[in-house]
This record gives structure tokens, sequence and C-alpha cells, in this order.
């Protein structure tokens, strides 16, 4: 059993664990402009991953190419912005299922159609393990109570979610997996929180740039600091560990975490099925992670 594999998948989880607290701090912020929710965590991301890059590489991270001054940071752009207004418009934890289907499904299809995955897993496993993993997330968003969609809006910005992510995340892989995580997250962090600045400035208005107080900028620091920052961390770091699919195929393990920190910070009630599905997401992740630690190894280079 490769122990790459299963130090990669204890990352992982933990950047699982760190994305479900965006989710319990943004219903703090429900004053705030939804731009507001993305430009300074956004901005903060950008400085620690410059300081981040300046401390591991002595110099200002900067991509090789220079495509990646602009593209990471378009997609994480669009991803996030979806992300954010779905969540107001239709919490966190359905939000968090259909991030689940970019992650989960859409990402490593896209991997292994591509021919890059590291890893190759034993079927068996894998397979019982997917859909043991996605089933119990996904009901737990079903029949947990939780589901507040009210909108065709609503239902358009889920399904823009998935492919937004996944288009993301490949390419920032490849790309950090040639030039570095701060050389290719810093700029991108950095442009999108531009873009917020630019519409601003267009527009006439400051409400995208604007807080109500010195707690309001305190709970967007911490999304910074751990969605952002740490969580982006967390996955690219397992994702050389343990390969980029196996990292993403973990990401299921969101809606779990949102349901856990739901009902310990936001009086959300743990029902005897929500902890079962919650037991059963563990399940599945333990047979994924087995499968591809039980499975050879196809090339370094690959993700």
């Amino acid at each position: 059993m490769k122990v790459a594999v299963l130090k990669g998948s204890a990352v992982a989880t933990s950047a699982a664990f760190v994305w479900a607290t965006y989710y319990v701090f943004v219903p703090l912020l429900h004053s705030l402009d939804p731009l507001t929710l993305f430009f300074y965590p956004s901005l903060f991301g950008f400085l620690l991953f410059l300081l981040f890059g300046l401390y591991s590489g002595g110099r200002i991270p900067l991509p090789s190419k220079k495509r990646d001054y602009l593209l990471p940071g378009m997609g994480y752009f669009a991803s996030q912005i979806l992300i954010i207004i779905s969540t107001l418009a239709n919490g966190g934890v359905l939000t968090s299922t259909f991030i689940l289907l970019g992650d989960t499904v859409l990402s490593p299809s896209i991997v292994f159609a591509l021919g890059r995955n590291r890893f190759r897993p034993r079927l068996r496993f894998l397979v019982v393990g997917l859909v043991v993993l996605i089933l119990s997330a996904g009901m737990l968003t079903l029949f947990g109570g939780y589901v507040s969609l009210k909108s065709a809006e609503g239902i358009l910005l889920l399904l823009l979610i998935p492919p937004s992510l996944s288009v993301f995340f490949v390419y920032t892989n490849e790309r950090i997996t040639d030039d570095g995580m701060a050389e290719i997250l810093t700029p991108a962090f950095l442009v999108s929180s531009v873009f917020i600045v630019a519409y601003a400035f267009i527009s006439g208005t400051a409400h995208p740039v604007e807080f109500g107080s010195a707690y309001d900028l305190f709970i967007l620091f911490l999304i910074g600091a751990t969605s952002m920052f740490v969580g982006y961390l967390l996955f690219f770091k397992a994702s050389g560990m343990a390969g980029f699919t196996l990292s993403s195929i973990l990401m299921a393990l969101i809606p779990p975490f949102t349901m856990m920190l739901g009902v310990a910070f936001l009086g959300l009630r743990a029902t005897p099925l929500s902890v079962s599905l919650i037991i059963l997401a563990a399940v599945g992740a333990s047979l994924c992670t087995v499968a591809f630690a039980e499975g050879g190894a196809l090339s370094r280079s690959r993700a």
C-alpha cells in the first residue's frame, strides 16, 4: 500500500474540511454585497500566496507563461462568483453538492480522458467507493431537509458550477505541476481582485469594495486565509502526493463537513439519517483511497 497516497488522502480530507468552513463564514456576512464576499478574500489570498512565494522561493512568484497572468484568474473569478451567488440563493449544502459534481465527477473524468492520471486504481474498490461516497453526499442534501432552491435562476447557477470549477482546477493543476503553486495562484487571485475593482470603477459604485465594520473585515480575512489560501495549499499539496484524481474525488467530503459544521455553528439539526450518511461518505472516501493506494503507479509527471 502506497504511503504517499494515504498521506495525500489525509491532506485532501483536510482541504475538504477547510473549504467547508466557507459555508459557515458566509452567512455571517449577509449584509455585504456578494462581490465584496469575493473581493476581499481574493485580495487576502493573493497577499498570503505572495508571502508564501517570497518565503519559499526567495522572490516574487511569477508564472513562466504570459497567458497564466490572466487565464487562471478568469477561471477562478467565474467559478467563485457562481459559488458565492449560489450559496446566497440556494444555501451552502445544496451549492456544495454541485461543487461535488464538478470536483468528484467531472474533473477526474477529464483527467482520465486526457490520460493524465498518476495512479492506476483498483477499479473494484474505486467504483464501490465512488457510488457510496457520491450517493451518500447527494442524499445528505436531498433528504437532510436543507434544500432551499427557489428559482430558475438558482437552477442555472447550480448547473454552471461543475464545468467552471473543473476547467479551472484541471488547467491550474497542470500549470502548478510545471511552475509551482505560488507562481500560478498569486496572479490568479490578484487578477480576479482587479476584475472587481474595474467593475466598481466602470459602474461608478463602491459597493463591491465596501465593508461595514472591522468585524466584517475580520471575517473576510478568515475566509481569505482559509478558503483562498489554506484550502488551495492543502488541495494542490495533496494532488502532488496522491494525484489530482484522488484529491478531487475526496472533495465529495465537503457536503458532509458542511453539514457537521452547520450543526455545530449554524443551528442545523442532526438526524439519524444525516449521521448515517456522513458515516457512509467516510466509508466511501476510505474505499477510494484504498483503490489508489493498492493500484499501480503510471507516471510521476502525471496528475
